[in-house]
């Protein structure tokens, strides 16, 4: 009984051999160039679809404010708008009256007047008979804690001027045209990537995550 090498196997996909030792290199050679294009192809490929899907879901935070309605209406607002392309994770937000955070919890409107504008609240409040009646009716909603769509808007504060508030509207706006009052919110996508976006810079600042990175929220 004899031993028998059996003959190799071979792939009709591999190049099959010339005879000369040099071209079966280059066509060796080649064959591994062009698998490695391939390669990097595929790779570039990958690269920018997984660009175009982050483009496509990117979302950007502006914080704004004004002292008017589309319609030339007077009040004062504090809003923030999503302005870019994904929806956004909104996780904390907070307003600053000369570089200090506003106190925790109670009526914002509120607050914020105490802050920038304590003698003029008090005043007001004397001659309405309560603070309630010197500020009068004001919007708010909660920012932290929620999805913003893209286009979207969440009024933080919406304030309109009337004739029994108008003093003490007037010297918040002032305090508002003179920056002393800021605002700060951290926001992530849908990919875990996140920013911290300020009134008063631009543009937003990249952070690893909310989580600690900004500072405690206003409700």
């Amino acid at each position: 009984m004899t031993d028998e090498t059996p003959p190799p196997v071979h792939n009709p996909q591999d190049p099959k051999p010339t005879g000369h030792r040099w071209l079966d290199m280059v066509v060796a050679f080649s064959a591994l160039l062009i698998s490695t294009v391939s390669i990097f192809v595929a790779y570039q490929s990958n690269q920018s679809m997984e660009r175009l899907t982050r483009a496509s879901s990117w979302p950007f935070l502006q914080i704004g404010s004004g002292n008017a309605t589309d319609d030339g209406v007077p009040q004062l607002s504090f809003a923030v708008s999503n302005v870019g392309t994904g929806p956004a994770r909104v996780y904390d937000f907070e307003m600053r009256v000369d570089g200090q955070p506003l106190p925790e919890g109670g009526h914002l409107l509120t607050r914020l007047l105490l802050a920038c504008c304590e003698a003029e609240l008090e005043a007001a409040a004397e001659r309405a008979g309560s603070r309630i009646g010197a500020m009068g009716q004001d919007m708010s909603s909660p920012v932290p804690e929620r999805f913003l769509a893209p286009n979207g808007d969440i009024y933080a504060l919406a304030w309109p001027r009337t004739e029994q508030n108008r003093q003490l509207w007037t010297a918040l706006d002032m305090a508002r045209q003179g920056g002393r009052i800021t605002s700060t919110v951290c926001y992530c996508s849908v990919f875990d990537e996140c920013w911290i976006a300020h009134s008063n810079s631009f543009p937003p600042e990249e952070v690893n995550s909310c989580q600690g990175a900004s500072p405690q929220s206003t409700h």
